[in-house]
């Protein structure tokens, strides 16, 4: 009888557990559409033409295609990038597409939203120009491309850029409009001439001129703060400072200085590897009378001058 019993219990608990599973499944189905990722993640399908192999995404309305290969024998110096590939738009320059070819000019198409990590890496790389409509900068997306000089390079809000995306690369004027989305050392080892803030920006990302040359740079009034390695190491020789700066990072104006032993000769002595940072003693500070920033300059021992002085 015991065993009957059991049997019964069993099967309840089984029916139970059926139905739990069955309305589970329903909710999960009936809320899939809150979660749809927007952008496709996975290519279902590969197309090519006589330049390039293109990965082809389709899903959620958002259909689009990526260069991700060239497959030229002969490279020519300059690529006009097509806007579609069987009707289908080209949104996309995908991981490592043109890495390392000897290619001295690109043209992006205007469809073109995203340049993908290490896209345009180790090129010959000497000219290009990147719109607005671009929204993604990927991981050193121009790294090492020694010979690329951008005129103009606009930083508009929803624009990310990644780490160290121009490493290496002359940016004569930078533009940024809105850093909200700018990685950390997103312009590091970049040669920058000119800086410009849009008059919103009021925060800027921690190390984002790291490791950069940036000669002078006039902060945008209404920024509280300067973060963390914000221009650490960067070559900066002059800082204006407006008014509504309160705080200073520790970290934020230092250099790094290379404290390894010298051999005989004068090298390096490569069984040591010693690096300590201070305060940038060469950086000017532009500043009002009386401000956090002019206390700041003469507390670092920084020379600190009036803001009508300044030039960039």
């Amino acid at each position: 009888m015991w065993a009957v019993v059991i049997i019964v219990i069993v099967a309840i608990m089984l029916i139970a557990i059926s139905g739990y599973n069955n309305q589970t499944t329903a909710i999960s189905t009936s809320n899939r559409s809150q979660f749809v990722i927007d952008t496709p993640v996975n290519p279902i399908r590969y197309l090519q033409d006589d330049k390039f192999k293109y990965a082809i995404f389709e899903g959620n309305g958002n259909n689009y295609a990526s260069i991700s290969s060239v497959i030229l024998f002969d490279i020519p110096s300059t690529f006009t990038l097509p806007s579609q590939i069987s009707g289908i738009p080209i949104k996309k320059i995908g991981k490592e597409a043109f890495k390392g070819l000897k290619l001295n000019e690109v043209v992006l198409s205007d469809s073109i939203e995203e340049i993908g990590d290490s896209a345009f890496k180790s090129t010959d790389l000497r000219k290009i120009s990147i719109t607005t409509r671009v929204k993604r900068i990927g991981n050193s997306a121009f790294a090492n491309c020694y010979s690329l000089e951008i005129e103009t390079l606009r930083i508009a809000p929803g624009m990310t850029v990644e780490t160290e995306a121009f490493s290496y690369v002359t940016i004569n004027t930078l533009y940024i409009d809105s850093p909200d989305k700018c990685f950390p050392r997103a312009f590091a080892y970049a040669e920058i001439h000119k800086v410009r803030f849009g008059s919103e920006v009021r925060s800027l990302p921690r190390e984002l001129f790291a490791y950069a040359s940036v000669p002078a740079v006039k902060l945008p009034k209404g920024l509280p703060e300067i973060p963390e390695k914000c221009f650490y190491s960067s070559g900066l020789k002059k800082l204006l400072i407006p008014s509504s700066v309160v705080r200073v990072n520790s970290k934020a104006l230092m250099k790094c200085i290379d404290t390894t032993p010298r051999r005989i000769d004068g090298g390096r002595d490569l069984r040591y590897n010693t690096t300590t940072a201070d305060v940038n003693m060469n950086i000017t500070i532009y500043c009002e009378a009386g401000s956090f920033a002019q206390s700041y300059a003469r507390d670092k021992n920084l020379e600190a001058r009036p803001i009508s002085e300044y030039t960039d």
